[in-house]
């Protein structure tokens, strides 16, 4: 699952949206087509299938051949019909942003990038400090994904439609988080590409 955003940048209700028919796995593409969400409507919280609401949000993306074998051996591992989610909860159903949170921080907790919630609930109720890390988030690994593909050169344009973002300023932000300091060389190129020219000021 975690593998599907961090190499594909996907949302996270775009994720839990994906169907089994949404991927291609021998012409190596994902049909982002939908998302899930989940809202409260009264006193019970509802889950619906949502269609993107611009054209930016549906897409067609490319896959690794490593991003390809992952999801291969997870849909076999999970054997199901072709209109039915890729992933969800154990009874079939659709999973809710807090389930897909809860499997993210276990999987962080199992690299050794997260204290386990045991523990952490452990130490809590003894009274004793829990440890302060820095949170990486499903949001954080589609960042992450777009940091990538500026950092290889692609273009802004080019990162906005595998993203499915309709707003530059939200490519902007990522790419000013990427290259911060990037503008400080530009005087010491310039330098060095000038340099042995002899300049006459009259």
């Amino acid at each position: 699952m975690l593998a599907t955003v961090a190499l594909g940048g996907l949302r996270s209700g775009e994720l839990r949206g994906l169907r089994r028919m949404d991927l291609d796995l021998e012409g190596r593409r994902i049909f982002v087509r939908q998302a899930i969400e989940h809202g409260k409507d009264g006193d019970a919280y509802r889950v619906g299938v949502k269609i993107p609401k611009t054209s930016a949000g549906i897409r067609s993306l490319p896959m690794s051949t490593t991003l390809v074998t992952i999801l291969r051996d997870h849909l076999t591992l999970h054997p199901r019909s072709p209109e039915q989610l890729v992933f969800t909860v154990c009874n079939g159903k659709p999973m809710g942003p807090a389930e897909a949170d809860r499997r993210h921080n276990r999987a962080l907790a199992n690299m050794g990038l997260r204290t386990p919630e045991a523990e952490r609930r452990r130490l809590w109720r003894k009274g004793l400090p829990v440890p302060k890390e820095d949170h990486i988030t499903l949001h954080d690994l589609r960042a992450s994904y777009a940091a990538w593909l500026f950092s290889e050169g692609y273009t802004i344009a080019e990162v906005m439609l595998l993203l499915g973002w309709s707003d530059s300023r939200m490519a902007l932000e990522v790419y000013s988080r990427v290259f911060p300091r990037r503008v400080e060389s530009v005087g010491p190129k310039q330098g060095e590409a000038l340099k042995g020219l002899t300049v006459v000021v009259a």
